[in-house]
């Protein structure tokens, strides 16, 4: 498992119900990752001999996803490539119905269609439903995408069949940056400091009809939001990089929790943006600063961390954006190995790694191999902190 550099010295709060570790929104912006080196067999995590987790499964890259060299996504895709398709700094990423949605700050939105095996800008953004400046993409159970520009300050929705339906507006100045659609509402995560909040609307009238993390004390509120997932409960968790924490409420806006510290080891963070909940209660939170996502269990508790391998197939670059999904696993099957049986699929993307802009792994496990549970992970992940903790002091 990577290691961290030396923790720096913090400050915990410890809050109600779920013991998550605070974000800091500092951090050093990360350079182009050197080229991906190539590996004997697949990439798991933990490594063998350990009965592995997670698995890489393959790399988008709009720039060469159309070449025809044999083996991997370009075999794939199978066609050549377009000059203008080039991702410049990928950002929000969603999948639906085959099709990967890509968000790119400097580029447009482009899509992956797998089905028909075709790259290019996404056919919507143009006209009324022009981006400007797009940040993350969602999805609803529909097949709608919505997509966040902070620019435009408004959230784009488009249907199934890419076309522009309506823009969501707040009154106020605001700065839209991530959304989830949850039982008839959109819930959008406002970045504007000490104001935002996360904006909530309804989808049929379209109108504005609360805000969330605007009430309480300063702990309870939001200084700036940036990400956002639910959970199977209804439970909504917001990272938020002003005051270094995840953020837990419940629909109607009341807090209900979380634990906050600064710190550059496994379980604390130091540029926390994107946030996706599996359906066991699971959290993943990408963390820029050191090119990871950590894995919390239901209760918060810290159980692993991948990505910051650098050069290998697999790593991160400034990560931005993660996205669970369990719809289109068969679309990948052919990118596991034998006896590893995929449960549901992870999509990270990077700011800057020219070889991997967008991640696929599999959250899965291998045919008769026997697994710990994630009590018994996380009792691990605490025993190998105190034992590199010993380590540093003797030294």
């Amino acid at each position: 498992m990577p290691r961290y550099p030396k923790r720096h010295n913090f400050t915990r709060y410890i809050l109600a119900l779920i013991p998550l570790l605070a974000l800091a929104l500092g951090g050093c912006v990360s350079q182009p990752a050197p080229e991906a080196k190539k590996t004997a067999g697949p990439i798991f995590y933990p490594p063998l001999p350990e009965p592995p987790r997670y698995q890489f499964l393959t790399s988008f890259n709009g720039k060469d996803d159309f070449s025809t060299k044999a083996g991997g996504l370009d075999s794939f895709l199978g066609e050549k490539k377009t000059k203008n398709d080039v991702l410049k700094k990928p950002y929000g990423v969603t999948i639906s119905n085959g099709v990967i949605y890509l968000g790119d700050t400097s580029a447009g939105v482009f899509l992956f269609d797998l089905n028909k095996k075709k790259f290019g800008p996404f056919p919507g953004s143009v006209g009324p439903g022009k981006v400007i400046e797009p940040i993350n993409v969602t999805s609803d159970p529909q097949g709608n995408i919505y997509v966040c520009d902070p620019v435009r300050a408004q959230v784009l929705e488009y249907n199934a069949n890419n076309q522009f339906i309506r823009g969501f507006s707040s009154p106020d100045q605001w700065k839209p940056v991530d959304a989830q659609v949850f039982e008839g509402k959109l819930y959008v995560a406002d970045s504007t400091r000490l104001t935002g909040g996360v904006k909530v609307f309804d989808l049929k009238s379209g109108k504005l009809v609360s805000t969330i993390g605007r009430k309480g004390t300063p702990e309870q509120t939001l200084g700036i939001a940036y990400g956002l997932a639910f959970d199977k409960d209804g439970y909504l968790y917001v990272v938020d990089a002003y005051h270094f924490m995840v953020m837990k409420y419940d629909r109607d806006g009341h807090f209900r929790g979380g634990l906050g510290g600064v710190g550059d080891s496994p379980g604390f963070f130091g540029r926390p943006r994107g946030i996706a909940i599996d359906h066991q209660g699971r959290m993943y939170v990408v963390d820029a600063a050191y090119d990871v996502v950590q894995v919390f269990s239901n209760t918060g508790q810290l159980l692993t961390y991948f990505g910051n391998e650098t050069g290998q197939p697999g790593s991160l670059t400034l990560p931005a954006a993660v996205d669970i999904d369990y719809n289109n696993v068969n679309l990948f099957k052919q990118y596991a190995a034998p006896g590893f049986e995929i449960e549901y699929l992870i999509l990270i993307t990077s700011q800057f790694n020219k070889h991997q802009a967008i991640n696929v792994y599999a959250y899965g496990r291998m045919q008769g191999a026997k697994y710990k549970s994630d009590q018994q992970l996380y009792q691990e992940m605490l025993e190998k902190l105190e034992r590199d903790k010993g380590k540093k002091l003797s030294k």
